[in-house]
């Protein structure tokens, strides 16, 4: 059964990694996740699941075909459209890392902003996760971006995933889809890489 989709929300996060065992035996050990291989068509996934929800997945860092890239997790937000996300990041002076591209469940677009912290446009093919009021415990429950210029950021992510600001301490803000929260930003120095976390 298809379930409403929630346009600005993360609803999903992978880790990509050298070492597939060793990163699934740390989470196991930190906060006891679980993995479970599927057989999503094109490939093998090792799905995350916190006691039996599926939150994420571990990734083989060489999937990615660009040298240099660190182990990294990855957030992915609902999108109306990936392809409109793919146009307002380039019209917003950021970078499209992997186009808009389509796997069995869905589509995807992997974006960098203009600071450079990255993240991906995701729209499910059946909807989104059920949202909750109150995140279970060991699942992942807040994302936040650290950057030097707060106004830059704000005007990239209320283009692409049309978040709105609202400050909440001196170099703080917290980015709002509609009324809900949806991630948080926070002003650092410029020494600091931009990223997500």
């Amino acid at each position: 059964m298809a379930t409403p989709h929630s346009p600005g929300r993360f609803v999903w996060h992978e880790m990509f990694t050298r070492d597939l065992e060793a990163t699934k035996k740390f989470y196991s050990h930190l906060v006891g996740w679980k993995v479970k291989t599927e057989n999503m068509g094109e490939m093998k996934y090792n799905m995350i699941l916190a006691g039996e929800t599926p939150i994420g997945g571990f990734m083989p860092l060489e999937m990615i075909k660009m040298p240099g890239v660190p182990p990294h997790w990855l957030g992915y937000v609902s999108v109306p459209n990936v392809k409109e996300a793919v146009a307002a990041t380039e019209k917003a002076k950021g970078k499209v890392l992997v186009p808009a591209t389509s796997v069995s469940v869905g589509e995807f677009a992997v974006l960098q902003d203009p600071h450079g912290a990255v993240v991906a446009a995701w729209k499910a093919k059946d909807g989104d996760p059920p949202e909750v009021e109150k995140p279970a415990s060991n699942t992942i429950c807040w994302d936040s971006i650290a950057v030097p210029d707060a106004e830059a950021a704000k005007a990239f992510y209320g283009q692409v995933f049309g978040w709105t600001a609202q400050a909440f301490g001196p170099a703080n803000f917290m980015l709002k889809r509609g009324t809900r929260d949806a991630a948080s930003l926070d002003v650092v120095q410029k020494n600091v890489p931009p990223h997500w976390l």
